[in-house]
């Protein structure tokens, strides 16, 4: 197992990147073909921006294609099929983007367990999820079931799914080495970042078959817990009282479950989750308990909390040193507010660079107007004595 870094110097490693605005980014030069690392955004519907800051992607996975009962894959939205036709318009300005259709997510994993039972519905998947990559000149697909094995938002599960999943991934990429001549369609796996996720699939198996595998390091804890924490933290904190998840723990995890790390991208958060009143502490609001009666979920993009929240209307930012993790607490309203900023995608994307990650991918597009977020990311990973 890989040793623990010293925090003291990734913290100032990574602010230093920040506050220097090193390897600036160009409209000329993409990022990526300097630091060849992973930056992928997942984009959830929502008006396509003609300027969408395309030099600095290597992917964007657009969310979501849903699975019907019989196993075949559907675009829902109408105005799904104008935006990517959109988003695959903007590789004349970055050829070398690849725009992936993500299938499932937390609402739409329903029936993955279905299609992914019988050789036949395998390939009603395979097919219709095909035509929707031919029809929009697509580079690939994305996988995000939530979750094999696992009842996620009330999905069908079956103890079979753990082989299955394995079956769907081999046919799907099958179909994909087979769809096109000379440019090879990706294929990746969003998984869970918690241990009874691999222990419910194959992971040397899935990776077989994957180019990337997406950790969804984020959503830790939130609304419902008895404690405030962090959900996107970078590392345990002694004090956590939520189970002790992180995202180092989830790529060791993983590393250890068999999947490469050169193909494992780190999950960050262009959102923040709260409890919106009911907390009971004195101090800055962290681990404090959380009366469920009287608080409130609370979900908030970063755009934002930069202006509403961070350092207004009460809130004051903390930094907590050990996990790698700002947070905001408002104790005259007793909320308490966990979320990513610079300084932690900053700590993150050091660590992906050291660990010899494939790189960094977020949740949501959308969250991050000003591309502050998006701009800390590919800074960090661009940076010299990158992996």
């Amino acid at each position: 197992m890989w040793g623990r870094m010293n925090k003291t110097v990734l913290t100032v490693a990574a602010m230093t990147l920040i506050l220097s605005g090193c390897a600036t980014v160009s409209e000329t030069r993409a990022p990526y073909q300097d630091h060849r690392k992973v930056v992928m955004a997942y984009f959830m519907g929502g008006e396509v921006p003609a300027d969408m800051p395309v030099n600095l992607l290597t992917h964007v996975c657009y969310a979501f294609a849903n699975v019907h009962e019989d196993g075949t894959v559907h675009l829902e939205s109408d105005s799904d099929a104008a935006n990517l036709d959109k988003l695959t318009a903007l590789k004349r300005r970055s050829p070398q983007l690849k725009i992936l259709l993500s299938i499932g997510g937390w609402g739409w994993s329903k029936y993955f367990s279905n299609a992914a039972l019988t050789a036949q519905s395998r390939r009603q998947f395979c097919e219709t999820a095909l035509a929707i990559v031919r029809q929009h000149r697509l580079d690939g697909l994305d996988l995000d079931w939530e979750y094999p094995g696992n009842r996620g938002a009330g999905n069908i599960f079956r103890a079979e799914d753990k082989t299955n999943f394995t079956l769907l991934l081999k046919d799907l990429r099958a179909h994909l080495d087979a769809e096109r001549s000379g440019q090879r369609l990706q294929l990746t796996v969003a998984t869970g970042a918690f241990k009874l996720y691999l222990m419910r699939t194959e992971p040397v198996k899935i990776a077989q078959y994957a180019d990337y595998v997406n950790i969804m390091t984020y959503d830790f804890c939130g609304f419902g817990t008895r404690f405030t924490g962090h959900h996107t933290n970078l590392w345990q904190s002694a004090a956590d009282k939520n189970g002790g998840n992180s995202a180092v723990n989830a790529v060791e995890n993983h590393i250890a479950a068999g999947i490469p790390r050169q193909k494992i991208v780190l999950g960050c958060a262009f959102f923040g989750k709260g409890w919106e009143g009911g907390v009971v502490a004195g101090g800055t609001g962290l681990f404090a308990p959380v009366d469920n009666k009287t608080s409130k979920a609370l979900s908030v993009s970063y755009a934002k909390l930069v202006d509403g929240y961070i350092g207004k209307n009460g809130y004051v930012r903390h930094w907590d040193a050990q996990a790698q993790a700002p947070y905001l607490w408002n104790a005259g309203r007793q909320t308490f507010i966990t979320y990513d900023d610079e300084e932690s995608i900053a700590a993150k994307c050091v660590y992906v660079r050291q660990r010899g990650l494939a790189g960094a991918m977020f949740w949501e597009y959308h969250g991050d107007k000003d591309n502050r977020l998006l701009h800390a990311m590919c800074r960090t990973l661009s940076a010299a004595g990158n992996n």
